[in-house]
Formats: C-alpha cells, structure tokens, sequence
C-alpha cells in the first residue's frame, strides 16, 4: 500500500514536470522564429522542477493553480504584443519570459504559503501586494496595446520621467476618452478583484512543511544560479533601459559644478572669429514638413518662409531629419557632442551652451515650455548653464494649456538687449498636443471634416507667423548674424500617432531645418558652402556641429565627416540613422 501511495505522489509530481514543459512547447509555435536554443531547455527543466515542488503543496488550493494560470496568461499575452505588432518574437523571449513569470509565482506562492502556515496577516497582505506588482508590467503592456495598437516600450516608459502631469492630460485629449476610461476601470476592477480572491486564500496543511521547505530549497538554488540569466524578456529590457538611462541623466546633473569649471578650462582654447555677433537658435516642436506648404504641402501653411525660401540669404534644408520622436532624447543630443554616429554618453558630452560660452557668447535660454519635468534630465541641465534663463510657463511643471502662446517670445526678444556676442536659444511650444491650444483665434483658419488636422495646420500656420515676426525684429538689430530653425521631431498627425516613438512612423522624423543669415553672413564662405549642401540628409543630433560651424567656433575636437562645411560630409541615405539608430532613413518608403 504505501509502494502505491509513493508512486502515486511520483506520477503526480511527473504530471507537474511533464505538464510544465508541454506549455513550454507549446508556447513555442506561438513564436516568430525557431532556433536551436539547447540550453534554455535547461532553464525549462530548473524551473520545471520549480513549478514542481511548488506544486505539491499548493495542489490542494484552486486558488493558487487561478494565481498560475493567470501570470502565465498575462505574460504570454504581454510577450506577444511583439508578435501583433509584426516584430520579431524569439523562441528564447518566450521561454525567458515563462521563466521570468514562474519564478515570480513561486516567491508568491512560497510567501503566501507561509503567511498561511504561520497564521501571519502582515506576511499574507505583503505576499497579495507582491502578487499584484508582479502583474502590473504585463497589464501595462496588455492594455497599452489595446488602446494604441503598439508595443510599450522604454522610451515611452521614459517620458514619464520626462513630462509633467499636465502634458499627460494634454496627450489624452486627443485620444479616446471612453477607451482609456474603459481601460482604466477594467485595471482597477482587476485589481481590486484579485485582492479580494486571494483574501481568502486557505492552504491544506497536510505535508505542507516538508513540501514547503523542498521549494524553498529549489527557489533559492534557481535564484542564485539560473534566475540572473533570465533577462531575454520584456521586463528586463524595459527595466534595465530605464535604469541606466536615468542613471546617466543623474551623472548628467552632478557633474554639473565639473561642467562649470569645465568652461573656464575651455576659454582662451576655444574662439570664434566673430568678435560681435548675435546667433538666434529657435527649436520647434512637434513640426513634421510634411505638412509645409514649403516643402510641397497642398495647404498654404507656411505663407512667409513660401515667400523667402529663395532669397539667396536663406537656407531650407529638404531632407532634415530628427534623431529621435521624443524632446528629452531629441534635444540632448541636439544640444550636444552626443549623436548616433559616435559612441559617447550624455555624461561625456560637451553641450552648445558651454561651448559657446567659452568661445565668449553670452547665452540665454528663453522657452515657453514647462520647465520642471518629473525627473531632472540633461536638458534642464543645458539650460542651468545659460547666463540668463527665461521660463514663460509661469505654472512650471504643471500646464501643458499655453499661459502664453509662442508669440510672447517675440515680445521677449524685442525688449530683451541682448549682448553684442550673443546665442540666443528659443524653444517653442510649437505644435504640441494638444493642437488647438498652440494658437490664437484668428489663425483658426483651416477648416474641414478632419479637425484633428486642421488643428495641426493651424498651429504650423501660427509658428510660421512666429518666425515671420522673429525675423523681422532680428533685422534691426546691427549685430544680428544668423537665424537657425529647425523642429525637435514631428507629429504624425494624419493617422493621430502623435510623435510616441512605440508607434514610429517616417512622418515623426520628418522636420524642417532653416537658416536665415544677415547679409554680411551671407556673404562668407562657409555660407555659400551651406547653401551648396541644402539637398543632402541631415539629422538633427547634428545641429550641434552646424552651429559650431555657422559661429565659426574652433578649437572644439569634431568630426569633420558630419560637418556640412568640413568638405568631407559623408551622411547619406545608406548610413543616416534615427530613433536613436533603431531606425535607418534608407528603409524610409
């Protein structure tokens, strides 16, 4: 009798392992490619035995098997996204995440477990709010592929960091209110019904301790030697990117002091050959020259720059690109000595601003965006580094709703008396969503069925007025040198993508990039050598190098193969990149 009892228990723990595999299996064929991946089938086994020895006392408690099927359910599904969204799925993310999701319902369920043998209320809530954290990246996923037909990413998880709670509610105007309520309600229901089932979870204690302390055993063995090499799956990627990029944003900060002292360092190596002259860089947002009547659009959207984009003192580059769809990563290499082409991280960059006060530049930043973002990032740093800043957003950190629209930066430079050697930084608030709060009423002008769009082109048609009216108070000023224009990434407005880099369209990348010089500028050398190359790519983590060029700053280490005025410029179609070299321009339709 008890030779029966044993071999039933060993035919049932084989039933565990057996079963525990055959999902492994089958979770293959759901993949998008098949390779011969021997030795994650070890990992399969490691954690085969795990699920195994769990199982034994857990085996009498449905609730516990529901706790499984529902991780491996929700992972999968989160894991798959990949696959729906036509990217590539491997056999070893698959297995890699069902490994990920095991592990994770063991802890639960051993802590749960002993929260139930000790009679611990304190030990049993902890173990329900582990079990529903553990959940929460899948759900976001889940969900976040439901309402916008993409896959969640770092970078998306990154612009919270990056953004303000005003700039969330503005990008969720312009979405589908009844579905994120939906979706929103249905996290909360699930949630909240998850806690309430396993409230009430009992365990049968018979053979519990010895079980109980078998998987315990084999949980610390997989932990210390198999779990650290379960990283091929989404929750390691998107963690791990978030990590170390906020790691380098905060390197970025406290090596703020080294970068002041860095300037002085620099003055007396660094000059430019202009001992006056004032340099205006306006930084758009949000602007795709798609929807330009400049660049070909069927929409009379930028009236002035149609009339002066052949007047031979400016410059209207056709093939201007973004390196990224998002501000935060856009503008730090944008700002900087970091670009896609080099290995070099945002710590080690030199930005513009330091550059340009070592070459003896009085420098201001004057932006009519939120200043404070949740996160310090280089961006803010750059700004730090101006001598003088000016935030028009007075509500820092909580309006994306324009206090001022852009044309308050107008009045700003007209009574601003800037020094006789001068960068002047703009930012725009541009054409970010939502649209129809980035202009006044009379360039309301666009009107038809699709207002989504027309609200684009409104705000497109109000920029340009903008940079009409820049221009022209730029003009009176004697010391007056070079307007440079260019947008920190677009917005696919036609298919309401918005610029999230998850749901990357070619339209996002697509930017305007403009010069408008004096006429004594006009005149140089290096000018004429970049009105010669207004037709070749250019992305815009090079707008660092053109203005070095266009103030004539030397005694800055570059690369002259991405200098426009180097006679060496090598960017091209096969080799430019963007979306931080995610995406290639040659795969552009």
């Amino acid at each position: 009798m008890l030779y029966k009892a044993y071999l039933r228990t060993f035919l049932i723990y084989l039933g565990f392992f057996a079963g525990y595999v055959l999902v492994m299996l089958s979770a293959r064929l759901l993949t998008t490619e098949h390779l011969a991946l021997s030795e994650d089938w070890g990992y399969v086994a490691v954690f085969g035995l795990l699920f195994t020895s769990v199982a034994g006392f857990v085996r009498p408690c449905r609730k516990m098997w529901s706790l499984f099927l529902l991780y491996i359910i929700l992972y999968l599904a989160a894991a798959l996204t990949k696959r729906w969204n036509g990217m590539i799925l491997s056999e070893r993310e698959i297995v890699h995440t069902l490994c990920l999701a095991t592990f994770l319902y063991a802890f639960v369920a051993i802590l749960m477990g002993a929260a139930e043998y000790i009679k611990s209320k304190i030990l049993k809530a902890i173990g329900i709010v582990l079990y529903v954290v553990t959940l929460l990246m899948p759900m976001v996923m889940i969900f976040y592929f439901v309402l916008n037909k993409a896959v969640f990413s770092a970078d998306i998880a990154l612009t919270l960091f990056q953004t303000n709670s005003a700039e969330i509610i503005a990008y969720l105007q312009d979405q589908n209110c009844v579905l994120w309520l939906v979706a929103s309600l249905a996290v909360i229901g699930l949630v909240g019904g998850l806690i309430y089932f396993f409230a009430g979870l009992k365990y049968d204690a018979r053979f519990f301790k010895t079980v109980w302390v078998l998987s315990v055993a084999v949980f610390v063995w997989s932990g210390l030697k198999v779990f650290p090499k379960i990283n091929v799956n989404f929750a390691y990627h998107i963690s791990y990117h978030v990590y170390e990029t906020l790691k380098t944003f905060a390197l970025y900060e406290k090596s703020t002091n080294e970068r002041l002292t860095q300037i002085e360092a620099l003055r007396g190596q660094v000059s430019s050959a202009y001992q006056k002259g004032i340099f205006v860089l306006a930084i758009g947002e949000s602007q795709t020259r798609d929807h330009m009547s400049a660049y070909g659009y069927d929409r009379q959207t930028t009236p002035w720059l149609d009339d002066i984009k052949k007047n031979q003192n400016v410059i209207l580059f056709d093939q201007a690109y973004s390196n990224h769809t998002h501000t935060v990563p856009t503008l730090s290499y944008a700002l900087s000595s970091q670009d896609q082409y080099h290995d070099k991280t945002s710590d080690q960059a030199l930005s513009l601003i330091e550059i340009a006060k070592a070459a003896g530049f009085h420098v201001y930043w004057i932006s009519n965006q939120p200043k404070d973002s949740i996160f310090v990032t280089p961006l803010t740093v750059m700004a730090s580094l101006a001598d003088k800043q000016i935030w028009l957003n007075g509500s820092v950190g909580d309006k994306m709703s324009t206090e001022y629209y852009d044309g308050k930066l107008v009045d700003v430079l007209q009574y601003l008396k800037p020094a006789e050697k001068s960068l002047i930084i703009l930012h725009f608030m541009g054409s970010h969503g939502a649209y129809r709060d980035r202009y006044p009423a009379k360039f309301d002008v666009f009107k038809s069925q699709n207002k989504f769009v027309d609200a684009y082109d409104n705000s497109i048609l109000y920029t340009d007025f903008v940079l009409q009216s820049i221009a022209e108070t730029l003009e009176h000023n004697e010391n007056f040198k070079a307007l440079v224009y260019f947008s920190d990434h677009g917005d696919d407005a036609d298919h309401k993508r918005g610029h999230e880099s998850s749901r990357f369209t070619y339209e996002m990348s697509r930017i305007p990039l403009l010069i408008v010089a004096s006429d004594e500028l006009a005149s140089e050398d290096h000018f004429k050598t970049l009105q010669a190359q207004k037709h070749v790519i250019f992305t815009n983590d090079l707008i660092y190098d053109l203005m070095l060029d266009l103030m004539q700053i030397k005694g800055v280490q570059k690369d002259e193969a991405y200098s426009l005025t180097g006679g060496h410029y090598i960017l091209n179609r096969d080799n430019a990149l963007t979306l931080h070299g995610q995406k290639a321009l040659k795969d552009e339709n």
